[in-house]
């Protein structure tokens, strides 16, 4: 079930990392993660706002998603069911998707 719910943010992961951004060699890397998280949508959002706020990352959000933009780098966060958070991160640098992923990470554990 949880391959499932995953895989929106996977596709994204792969849409984004087919985009090639202009005078950039190919070095682009992608990343996923999950946090854990006890409860409902609500209390996702919440853990989601107050981390970050606190390491000072700002984020816009479209529905259950939550966008960290970092110049042309990103992160998602997106709320699923009661039990998880899901992230992927695109970085236009070779290895550093996952970096750029843990930093948010932390933010929400």
């Amino acid at each position: 079930m949880k391959r499932t719910a995953l895989a929106p943010l996977a596709g994204l992961a792969i849409l984004v990392a087919g985009i090639s951004a202009p005078g950039t060699a190919d070095a682009r890397s992608v990343c996923t993660g999950v946090v854990p998280y006890n409860g409902d949508l609500k209390v996702c959002h919440t853990q989601i706002q107050e981390g970050t706020k606190a390491r000072k990352i700002k984020h816009s959000r479209e529905g259950n998603t939550y966008f960290f933009w970092f110049g042309r780098n990103v992160v998602t966060a997106r709320c699923l069911t009661q039990s998880a958070i899901a992230l992927a991160a695109f970085h236009e640098g070779d290895n550093l998707a996952c970096p750029l992923l843990n930093r948010v990470k932390a933010a929400l554990e």
